[in-house]
């Protein structure tokens, strides 16, 4: 039996009396759901963490779609257990409330349901009377929108996986040092002069026509990378005129006087020699500009190249450095004129490997000299001609609303060289061995930088308010001594010996919110002791609502009628 701490009351309890105690279950049930919470917190970050990097497998207990379920629930059970400590704690800072201070029944009675009924917030008497209970079922109500965002923190991205391939078979060009491999042929006849072969020539074509170079199939799959290193053609360009380049000069049957373009190939002091003659701008504005001219001799340099295939597609990004002259005199027939219109070497000895070197070199500038000889003339007008050249369907040319610009430098020229030259890894007529770098994209789950504040921010946040708020609650707990829920039972019991309160609620038994008196709403209460139980002065003391006028301070340790 609780020990009497002031005004022992002379009248011995009647049916049992009411226990000045705190209990177990309350402090327990608010610090347990809260240490729940705060577990299921760590352990959300600590599995997300886990995963970091990790593969998503195509099925088991970590396929992606378990992942996400277990994210949600965890997210959800803390939602869950954070609420339960708080709403436990926000009924004991209410009682403690409803001691302290008389309050309209419908503001009560708003106050108990406030976590169920957002709507009740924008009561104003809510606001007036119990500021801090409404900001604390404002915290309790931004706790489902905080954690909608920890479920996010863990996502699913693609994260590149690199593989080293030794001594892979990958296409290159090699000026081979074998008459059976290389990119000319000969007439099989005579001195056997030699030409670039036809198929190449069209490859050349394709490339000067698109203004680039032709892709090539991946030899290592979809998303690889290597390197290669070969000796190519280069042009060394002046603006300096060695040919004639009248139009009878190239070809003796063009019937156009006057030419806008004109190119041709020749050897001009035992170099080839590719010469261009053409006006800047084809057009009326353009048209007593002086002709401009441009002589590029063919050199041999070293390519670099990185090659990089993404999802099938090449990138090819190389240097030339290093050219040097290609002498002719190994190719061509003895006693070839020093300047020579468009010349055709010999067929080499096969075992002069130099010079079926520069002959696979010398092919591929001569499927662009092939390709670009010849002249336009009077562009644009009724008789206009175009003979033997592709020029007007290259990179070289920019159309203009009545005419045409030539873009002709050695950078123009030696793309386009270059280009034709990486075009012969289409046609996989050489390989060689090289390092090979296979990238594969793999989905991953990520749980690093920016997205793990997206977790542990909401849940950091809503711990350290909750914590604050479960405090209150704790200590509202213990001054008031006794445990209080939200439910029916704490009703009938603490509902007992008003007189005022029994009169207000005549015509309501029913229950529902319409049939509730307008003096019942406006009715003032408070929870303190009766003054007069049963109508009785000095009968056994009773706690409950009532009016000021009916109730005064609850007595900590006093004998209350159960």
């Amino acid at each position: 039996m609780t020990q009497l701490l002031s005004h022992p009351s002379p009248y011995p309890p009647v049916g049992g009396t009411s226990t000045w105690k705190i209990g177990w279950k309350t402090p327990v049930y608010i610090c347990t759901f809260y240490l729940t919470a705060l577990l299921l917190a760590i352990g959300h970050f600590i599995f997300a963490w886990s995963l970091n990097g990790q593969a998503v497998p195509i099925d088991g207990f970590l396929r992606q779609s378990y992942v996400s379920a277990i994210s949600i629930a965890f997210a959800l059970s803390f939602r869950s257990m954070l609420s339960a400590s708080l709403s436990i704690s926000f009924i004991q800072r209410l009682w403690s409330l409803f001691r302290l201070k008389a309050m309209k029944v419908s503001t009560i009675d708003s106050l108990l349901s406030l976590l169920q009924s957002p709507l009740k917030l924008l009561h104003f008497e809510v606001l007036w009377n119990a500021r801090f209970e409404w900001g604390f079922a404002i915290f309790c109500f931004c706790i489902p929108i905080a954690t909608v965002f920890p479920p996010g923190a863990l996502s699913v991205v693609l994260k590149e996986q690199r593989q080293l391939e030794t001594n892979k078979q990958v296409p290159t060009f090699i000026p081979t040092s074998k008459l059976t491999d290389n990119l000319a042929f000969h007439n099989g006849s005579g001195i056997q002069l030699v030409y670039a072969f036809k198929y190449f020539v069209r490859v050349a074509y394709r490339s000067i026509m698109a203004g680039s170079y032709i892709s090539a199939l991946s030899p290592c799959g979809q998303n690889c990378t290597y390197g290669l290193t070969f000796q190519g053609p280069t042009l060394q360009c002046s603006n300096v005129t060695y040919q004639n380049l009248s139009l009878s000069a190239i070809y003796a049957d063009y019937s156009v006087q006057g030419g806008d373009y004109r190119a041709a190939g020749a050897l001009v002091q035992e170099n080839f020699d590719f010469e261009l003659h053409y006006y800047k701008e084809v057009d009326l504005q353009h048209e007593f500009d002086p002709e401009k001219y441009i002589s590029c001799f063919l050199r041999r340099a070293d390519y670099f190249v990185n090659v990089t295939y993404t999802s099938g597609t090449p990138i090819l990004n190389f240097q030339v450095n290093n050219s040097q002259p290609i002498n002719s005199t190994t190719l061509l027939v003895p006693g070839t004129p020093r300047n020579y219109t468009n010349p055709q070497p010999a067929l080499p000895d096969d075992k002069d490997s130099a010079a079926i070197e520069n002959l696979n070199i010398w092919a591929i500038y001569q499927s662009m000299v092939q390709a670009m000889s010849g002249d336009v003339g009077r562009y644009g007008e009724y008789d206009q001609e175009v003979n033997d050249t592709i020029v007007l369907e290259s990179s070289l040319v920019q159309y203009l609303d009545d005419g045409v610009r030539f873009d002709i430098t050695e950078d123009s020229l030696n793309s386009m060289l270059h280009n034709i030259t990486l075009s012969t890894f289409s046609l996989r007529l050489w390989d060689t061995s090289t390092d090979v770098v296979t990238r594969n994209y793999v989905n991953t789950y990520s749980f690093a930088g920016e997205q793990r504040y997206s977790m542990v921010v909401p849940y950091a946040v809503c711990l350290l308010l909750a914590l604050a708020f479960v405090s209150i609650g704790l200590a509202s707990l213990y001054e008031n001594s006794v445990g209080a829920s939200n439910g029916f039972l704490q009703t009938i019991q603490t509902t007992r010996g008003s007189i005022a309160l029994d009169i207000a609620a005549r015509g309501s038994s029913l229950g529902g919110p319409d049939n509730i008196p307008v003096v019942l709403e406006d009715l003032e209460l408070m929870f303190g002791e009766l003054k007069e139980p049963y109508g009785k002065e000095g009968a056994v003391r009773r706690a409950g609502w009532g009016t000021r006028d009916e109730v005064r301070p609850l007595v900590k340790g006093e004998y209350y009628d159960g």
